[in-house]
């Protein structure tokens, strides 16, 4: 009996010693986080490239990836695609060292259009113009973000996009 209560009660300190470090809003959210991200757009097969900020708990993540390529300076080959992402959320701390960020914002795909109006009155050294064509969608979901002192590594997976990046902390 004494070895029952011996552990009930080293349970019930290990869970108030771990109750006190969850959910540290203060601590945490006072913080400047910045990073990079690299992923995949699931529509397109398209690279997603951006930067995540956090300040005072509420996130930023924007980003996109056009590509162009004109192998005869006239005619677009196949890769005329491009994506851009827009996501904002708040930062919810689980404990110091792990977070979770909900997200909403858009996420498009879209094609590089090359446009030919006035190509005449145009000079033989003047760059084609080039305009997107994009679709934008609703796009939705979460963030986890790991922090080692000042290291932090997230990932990301949403409606249409998964990343991740790495960042530091200030």
């Amino acid at each position: 009996m004494k070895k029952i209560i011996s552990a009930l009660l080293c349970l019930i300190a290990v869970l108030q010693v771990s109750a006190a470090e969850l959910w540290p809003f203060a601590e945490v959210n006072n913080k400047l986080d910045l990073s990079v991200n690299a992923g995949y757009h699931f529509d397109s097969s398209v690279a997603v490239m951006g930067f995540g900020v956090t300040v005072k708990g509420i996130h930023l993540t924007i980003g996109g990836v056009g590509s162009c390529k004109l192998p005869d300076g006239t005619k677009p080959s196949g890769k005329n695609t491009a994506s851009a992402m827009l996501q904002f959320g708040y930062q919810i701390p689980v404990i110091r060292q792990f977070r979770v960020i909900p997200v909403v914002g858009t996420a498009a795909i879209g094609k590089i259009v090359y446009d030919t109006e006035g190509q005449e009155f145009r000079s033989p050294d003047d760059p084609p113009k080039t305009r997107l064509d994009m679709k934008y969608r609703f796009d939705a979901g979460v963030h986890f973000v790991f922090n080692h002192k000042a290291l932090i590594i997230n990932a990301a997976i949403t409606r249409y996009t998964v990343f991740g990046g790495i960042g530091i902390e200030f």
